[in-house]
């Protein structure tokens, strides 16, 4: 049984219609979600030094560990990194009695 012709193009129109709309929607979604995550990457990171005294037992990824916060810097990795070069350090030994710039972060500007 054929279809009369003003049937199939009101079906075509509703097809074309319903397909837009989900396009709209989702293109909506994915610009709203980057917006989102622009926002929270937006937010200010400072960062901050101290000095740490190294104590019998101290390793640098012990003193990495105990500065690090996932939610400003970066990875425990990458601020044994960071605490070797700011300490011009040539390798991961360090010395009972001595000290080491340690770098710490915040989203709070201190002056």
């Amino acid at each position: 049984m054929k279809m009369p012709v003003e049937v199939m193009k009101k079906s075509w129109r509703v097809v074309l219609i319903l397909l837009v709309s989900v396009l709209l929607v989702v293109l909506i979604l994915l610009l709203g979600s980057r917006k989102a995550t622009a926002e929270v990457s937006q937010k200010k990171v400072y960062e901050y030094y101290t000095s740490v005294y190294v104590e019998e037992g101290d390793t640098l990824t012990s003193i990495a560990r105990e500065y690090y916060n996932p939610a400003y810097g970066p990875s425990v990795k990458e601020l044994i990194k960071k605490i070797r070069t700011v300490n011009h350090l040539g390798s991961d030994k360090i010395y009972a009695g001595s000290y080491l710039k340690v770098p710490y972060y915040s989203d709070e500007e201190r002056f």
